[in-house]
């Protein structure tokens, strides 16, 4: 997975570009669409879910100056009391040395300005650091320029781990109540609003909910930029399902078949793609605490494979994975997968289980 296939337009929106400058011609140009009802990913997008066809998300042409910024990730760190915060830039462009950056606090006060190295590195120091959560989702602002271009990303400075079995967001223990939530509207399908999307998220408010689980793939990428800033802890989720592989008929299921695409080597780049694509395009999100590998897809080496990209891409990433405990019957025999997951994580628990 090449990272550079991810960018970030003026408005700071994340997409996932194909670059089809040697394609282009002087003058008009017919651009076509294809939409398959079908596809080899067909196999690992079997959600319980609507099932529609057509496109739901944005798709659009975009002209770049030579030397633009094609990347960044932006990792925050904190002093062990809390009274120091550092954010580091790693930014990827053909002269990094070209751009410049400059930090806004949450109330919109110029911090300072800082100029990237050659290998595409620079760093804010922040005193007496304003932490952003979900009870006080506050944000700071990057301002990036370079190439005549200006973009901008909002910097949620927090802290997530897990310390003696415990998790803890900004060095405190935490309760995580959360809901899972599909991309929908009742009369547009999968199209949701901006509207729609704040409709959903206050009425998450009114009743004390604090998390979101993307169930079962990333969901609109507005949708982060507004429960960010409503203050909510996010389960961001890879599109990976493969339920229909258990069944060998309309009535058996074959546990151990339901693992069989997570297990083999054939579906290893299919699966770690999914997982660089959730993470190259929500890493700058604050919100994000955990990282789910998917849902319902049996436990296999391919998993394995996603997780190691993640923790590549950072170390200190949270990693969820529900099939991956040890009593969960679609392992095949002799593997444990238990390393996988950050958390245990069961489906449908008995109370006495609990």
């Amino acid at each position: 997975m090449n990272r550079k296939q991810y960018s970030k337009n003026k408005m700071g929106e994340v997409y996932r570009h194909i670059d089809i400058t040697e394609y282009v011609n002087k003058g008009v140009n017919t651009v076509v669409a294809k939409v398959r009802k079908w596809c080899s990913g067909s196999y690992l997008e079997d959600q319980d879910f609507f099932r529609f066809n057509g496109i739901f998300r944005d798709v659009y042409m975009l002209a770049r100056p030579r030397g633009h910024v094609e990347d960044f990730f932006i990792k925050t760190k904190l002093s062990d009391n809390f009274e120091t915060a550092k954010i580091n830039i790693e930014l990827t462009a053909l002269n990094p040395e070209d751009t410049i950056a400059t930090l806004f606090d949450p109330d919109g006060n110029k911090l300072d300005t800082v100029v990237f190295d050659k290998e595409g590195k620079a760093e804010f120091v922040i005193d007496s650091p304003v932490l952003w959560s979900a009870e006080t989702p506050d944000l700071y602002n990057v301002i990036f320029e370079a190439c005549g271009e200006i973009i901008p990303q909002k910097v949620g400075i927090r802290e997530v781990k897990i310390e003696n079995n415990v998790f803890k967001f900004n060095g405190r223990p935490i309760k995580l109540k959360g809901v899972n939530r599909h991309d929908f509207n009742p009369f547009t399908g999968y199209v949701c609003t901006p509207e729609d999307m704040k409709t959903d998220l206050l009425l998450m408010k009114k009743y004390n909910i604090n998390a979101i689980r993307t169930s079962h793939y990333p969901n609109d990428p507005r949708f982060y930029d507004l429960a960010e800033a409503l203050g909510f802890y996010f389960i961001d989720e890879t599109d990976i399902e493969t339920h229909g592989m258990g069944y060998n008929t309309s009535t058996d299921w074959d546990w151990t078949r339901w693992s069989l695409l997570s297990t083999i080597p054939e579906w290893k780049e299919a699966y770690v793609d999914r997982a660089a694509r959730l993470f190259e395009r929500d890493k700058n999100h604050g919100c994000v605490v955990m990282w789910s590998l998917g849902n319902e897809s049996g436990c296999g080496k391919n998993h394995r494979a996603m997780r190691n990209y993640i923790k590549s891409r950072d170390k200190n990433a949270l990693v969820h994975y529900e099939n991956s405990h040890l009593e969960f019957k679609a392992v095949p025999e002799g593997e444990c997968f238990k390393d996988i997951s950050d958390v245990e994580s069961r489906m449908y628990a008995s109370p006495e289980y609990i």
